[in-house]
């Protein structure tokens, strides 16, 4: 049976967040999920916790909220805040809370292979009828706030597509379900609150979208889709253009060399693979540099009595 509990962090100001952990709760040092943003923004905040991935089950969540939904009365703003699972929640339980602000990254509506059908696998393995995981219905919902999500990522586009709210659509194209990557710093994370927790639409757009190539996750959806529809120069420029993007994960960096390998730019795939193998050491990285630098030309030797400043000039003409 799922245990779902919360914790409450102090802080400063008329708005109060309640975060809702994703399904795998690994909060690295925190009590809850996102609480470290939350301490560097000074916000007030009741982390609501589920130690797996359990969809918050009916009574269990409605037992941790009766002392956040005591709390909310004192503040002039609430803001629920999650991801996928969590993102879930925070929409399903919006009800408890009067008229909350809602950022829902990526949320599913149901994880109940009967609602889903056989289009969405990701989360048959976690349905567990006895723990009363019940869809999303429109009753269910209070509010307003915003619904983050990838509409060219089908599986997570039909869940929204199924999630009648008033909350509205904010898309974020080539983030697949990481769109929550596109919170990555605390003083984004608090200009984010506060903005919605006023609803102020505008503000909310202009934060997140600037934020959507900062997404780590937006280089490799990007790059892939370009090269799978074969427009390889295509992917070559965003790749370039996304440099600093894609530097910090080898697959990214690999998925960049490819790009390269099909434009005859050998000796930068060459480099991107060794790129990637210094930050993950595996060893294909290694083979693939070799293979892609066996590929690229050699330069002619010398010609027999000539200099070597007179071998490069015969290579212009």
């Amino acid at each position: 049976m799922a245990n779902v509990d919360f914790h409450f962090l102090p802080g400063e100001g008329d708005t109060l967040v309640i975060t809702f952990n994703e399904m795998w709760n690994h909060y690295k040092g925190q009590r809850f999920w996102a609480e470290r943003p939350l301490i560097k923004a000074g916000l007030p905040a009741f982390g609501i916790t589920s130690d797996g991935p359990h969809w918050y089950p009916l009574h269990e969540t409605i037992r941790a909220l009766r002392e956040p939904v005591k709390a909310a009365r004192n503040y002039k703003h609430v803001v629920l805040y999650g991801y996928s699972m969590g993102a879930y929640a925070a929409l399903k339980y919006s009800w408890l809370f009067g008229d909350p602000t809602v950022l829902a990254f990526s949320p599913q509506f149901s994880i109940n292979p009967n609602d889903v059908g056989p289009n969405d696998v990701r989360y048959n393995d976690f349905y567990n009828p006895a723990e009363r995981v019940i869809r999303i219905e429109p009753a269910d919902i209070n509010g307003g706030g915003y619904i983050f999500y990838d509409p060219t990522y089908p599986v997570d586009a039909a869940h929204v597509d199924n999630i009648v709210a008033p909350q509205k659509r904010i898309p974020l194209q080539n983030c697949g379900h990481e769109t929550i990557h596109c919170v990555r710093s605390a003083s984004r994370l608090r200009d984010l609150i506060l903005a919605a927790a006023t609803r102020d639409d505008e503000a909310v757009r202009r934060l997140i979208r600037g934020a959507r190539r900062q997404n780590p996750y937006y280089a490799k959806y990007l790059l892939t889709k370009l090269l799978a529809k074969n427009k390889n120069v295509w992917a070559a420029s965003a790749a370039v253009s996304l440099d600093k993007s894609i530097s910090n994960d080898a697959e990214t960096l690999a998925i960049a060399a490819d790009a390269f390998k099909r434009v005859g730019n050998m000796a930068l795939a060459a480099d991107l693979y060794r790129r990637a193998f210094a930050i993950s050491e595996e060893q294909k990285y290694t083979a693939w540099a070799l293979e892609v630098e066996a590929m690229v030309p050699k330069p002619p030797k010398p010609a027999s009595g000539k200099g070597f400043i007179t071998s490069l000039k015969s290579l212009w003409n």
